[in-house]
């Protein structure tokens, strides 16, 4: 098999068309027709060509066929070709012995991922290792075309981890959780979405779905990263500006169910884990610090204040144990907030407590609780202490928080139900031992107090399923 190319060192065969018809007898060229010579060219180098990609998707894989053709004069050995996914994930590598000249091999493969929205990129001699006389057409890429048809899944799926951020305070909730891949097979293309409980309406934006790979038995989507918000997947249909038309909620509660595979798209073994209710108290506003007061641009006339970042709750663990996590942040634009200085002092409610501290107190229904102390889990329990007699503190760094720094937290309680909803809060400074700008009540644009955080812990979320 042979390609028509522009003429490089090659052998060059000659045919006049009026001599090309047969043999022997007159002319039999039509009238018109012109008698200029046709050069075929053969390279006088191997050139090696991906053709003819075809593939098949279904809910549990994609399966890619294509040819490896040497087009060439020379023959090619030991030729190697390899599959990447999208994500970089090699899925197929192969070497083929012999590839002679004019020869073709079909080459097919399989991926265990999902085939929705899967590019994969398949490349002849990606080590340039042949000598070939064009070397741009060794590259191809293709795209599965996902087959929606309900998929039998040997396992199940679940929600794992939904929380909420921006709740308190920016009146915008967003919408953060994993996906917990109960099967043996590694999926992509699973889809969730949002819903209104109170309108039955999906919020912009939604459904959603998420081309990242997660392994079978495992939990995703992953980055890698350690820590309390490691990737995931994260919507923020109100505060993101391509829904600026939704409108934000108003203030007071609100419940949302986050609803995994919404459409039936896989069959599990359990239908009945795929709708996470949640539970958000909108506060009616939120006024940013500190307020200008129209000749101090750099805030020398303000004190330092303490004021929560992004407070919120990771859902209870199957031991019941609620996960507290946000930060403390100084707004401040110049000066360094030392909150308690137990490192030039000392407070006999602190005692053996030399760090600068920020005090606070749990509240659970109204009532103040007792946490555990730092040191039963320490991917949990952070930038935090608690005295013998229970009295809790957030812990700065030695030097204080820098101008518009933030602190981060984490902490946890078990909560002694294992149903219902329940109210918790936290307050900073409630005893007033730090001197601040404002103490929490009013500032000014609005009624929201920028020492205190409520949250709302659902310790049975599970309801219908999706």
């Amino acid at each position: 098999m042979f390609r028509i190319h522009r003429a490089v060192c090659s052998l060059a065969i000659l045919c006049m068309l009026a001599g090309c018809g047969g043999g022997g007898g007159g002319s039999t060229q039509p009238v018109g027709q012109s008698t200029t010579p046709v050069t075929i060219v053969v390279p006088t180098r191997a050139d090696l060509v991906l053709a003819e990609p075809m593939q098949m998707s279904t809910n549990s894989g994609v399966t890619i066929q294509l040819m490896v053709r040497n087009v060439g004069g020379v023959d090619a050995a030991d030729v190697g070709l390899k599959a990447t996914r999208a994500d970089g994930t090699v899925v197929h590598q192969e070497t083929i012995a012999s590839m002679p000249a004019g020869s073709e091999r079909m080459v097919m493969f399989s991926d265990g991922a999902q085939g929705v929205n899967q590019t994969f990129t398949i490349v002849v001699d990606p080590d340039n290792r042949i000598v070939e006389a064009f070397e741009d057409n060794n590259t191809i890429t293709v795209t599965s075309t996902f087959i929606d048809t309900p998929s039998t899944l040997n396992g199940d799926l679940a929600l794992n981890g939904v929380h909420t951020h921006g709740a308190v305070y920016f009146a915008d909730p967003s919408f953060h959780l994993y996906i917990e891949n109960n099967t043996d097979q590694s999926l992509s293309g699973i889809t969730v979405t949002v819903r209104d409980e109170a309108s039955g309406q999906d919020l912009y934006g939604m459904p959603y779905t998420e081309s990242t790979v997660i392994a079978a038995h495992t939990v995703g989507p992953r980055s890698g990263n350690q820590g309390a918000e490691e990737q995931g997947i994260f919507r923020a249909p109100f505060s993101d500006p391509a829904y600026a038309s939704q409108p934000k909620p108003t203030p007071g509660r609100h419940v949302y169910h986050v609803i995994l595979d919404p459409n039936g798209r896989f069959a599990e073994t359990n239908e009945a884990n795929n709708d996470w209710r949640l539970v958000v108290n909108v506060p009616s506003g939120y006024g940013y610090w500190p307020l200008s007061n129209g000749t101090d641009t750099i805030g020398d006339t303000y004190k330092t204040d303490v004021m929560f970042q992004d407070p919120h709750i990771h859902p209870a663990d199957r031991q019941r144990y609620v996960t507290f996590h946000g930060w403390l942040k100084n707004n401040h634009p110049g000066k360094q907030l030392v909150g308690h200085d137990l490192i030039n002092g000392s407070d006999p409610d602190y005692p053996g407590v030399a760090k600068r501290i920020v005090p606070f107190v749990v509240k659970r229904e109204g009532v103040p609780i007792t946490l555990i102390a730092p040191g039963f889990d320490a991917n949990r329990q952070i930038n935090y202490g608690v005295t013998a007699a229970g009295k809790a503190y957030f812990i700065l760094p030695d030097a204080g928080l820098a101008p518009q720094a933030n602190r981060e937290y984490l902490f946890i309680t078990q909560e002694p139900q294992s149903t219902g909803e329940i109210n918790y809060t936290i307050d900073l400074d409630p005893d007033n031992v730090i001197d601040e700008q404002y103490e929490g009540t009013n500032m000014g644009q609005g009624p929201i107090d920028n020492n205190h955080a409520d949250s709302v812990v659902v310790m049975d979320p599970l309801g219908t399923p999706g």
